[in-house]
């Protein structure tokens, strides 16, 4: 049977194509949300509170630890301003990717959804964990944009 990547190679290829470049932003704390990846990602993006609230809790104690920190700058982008914030508090997070594939379209409907295998490091500090992430993609203007994102961390599919 068929999977959506082999009926849309194309439309596979560009939502895994912004997926891996949004990670490699984060990695390499590319934060200009007015250039790729981050012109993909939606200004009503919506993230999954409790991933949200999981990482804030852990960025909390890293702050007690480093109360030198300054505020930054914000970006006027939600999700790219939270991103950035994780990587000035804890420095040492990284995402390592293990795969990413689109598994859900509907070119009808303009929506896709892309999973993403990871490691996430370094939030809290020192602990490394496996991670599931869906990325909802919707078709807006003629641009696939990224809507919703939703991550369980602890979670990998050899589990």
């Amino acid at each position: 049977m068929a999977t959506p990547r082999d009926k849309y190679p194309q439309i596979a290829r560009t939502l895994e194509g912004i997926t891996r470049r949004a990670i490699e932003a984060v990695n390499n704390r590319q934060w200009d949300s007015t250039a790729d990846p981050w012109i993909h990602f939606a200004e009503d993006h919506i993230y999954d509170l409790q991933w949200r609230n999981d990482l804030i809790s852990a960025m909390r104690e890293q702050k007690r630890c480093r109360p030198e920190l300054e505020p930054l700058e914000p970006t006027g982008h939600q999700f790219v301003d939270f991103e950035k914030t994780i990587a000035h508090v804890a420095p040492e997070f990284h995402v390592c990717i293990a795969n990413v594939e689109m598994t859900v379209v509907d070119p009808d409907a303009a929506h896709a959804t892309v999973m993403v295998e990871a490691e996430e490091t370094g939030v809290p500090p020192g602990v490394t964990r496996p991670c599931m992430v869906a990325l909802d993609f919707s078709k807006r203007d003629g641009n696939w944009l990224c809507t919703m994102l939703r991550s369980v961390a602890g979670i990998d599919s050899t589990s």
